[in-house]
């Protein structure tokens, strides 16, 4: 497959087998995806996780990650749907920031990495009020 073939390939983390472990804020992972190619998987772009919190701290949270340290955020929701319609607008978030990560193929990274970091500043510029 090629780059832009992988944009918007959505797959279990794992082979599914995170779901019902504890998650990132140490509740139980309900659904675990990550962005790129499935056979390749050390190749991801980036990470999406829901958990539903426990006892000690109730709610739902919604990780996501573009890999190579270029983005980390969990937000916090009271409620399922709440979470769920999150987890869809940061899920369509990180397929836009993956697009433009920088590739071997790329002619002007300069003007690609000024695009992404702007996307990003955007992009926690909108939650950060939500940041857990």
């Amino acid at each position: 497959m090629d780059d832009d073939s992988l944009i918007g390939l959505w797959y279990s983390t794992d082979g599914g087998r995170t779901i019902d472990k504890l998650g990132p804020e140490s509740g139980y992972i309900l659904r675990d995806e990550e962005l790129g190619d499935p056979e390749e998987p050390e190749d991801a772009d980036a990470r999406l996780t829901l958990e539903q919190g426990r006892v000690e701290n109730p709610g739902f949270f919604v990780t996501a990650q573009l890999y190579g340290g270029w983005f980390f955020v969990t937000v916090k929701r009271s409620t399922q749907a709440d979470a769920d319609t999150l987890y869809s607008e940061l899920r369509a978030a990180l397929e836009h920031l993956a697009e433009l990560l920088p590739r071997e193929s790329d002619r002007n990274v300069s003007q690609k990495l000024a695009a992404l970091n702007t996307a990003i500043a955007d992009l926690e510029a909108q939650y950060s009020s939500s940041f857990v």
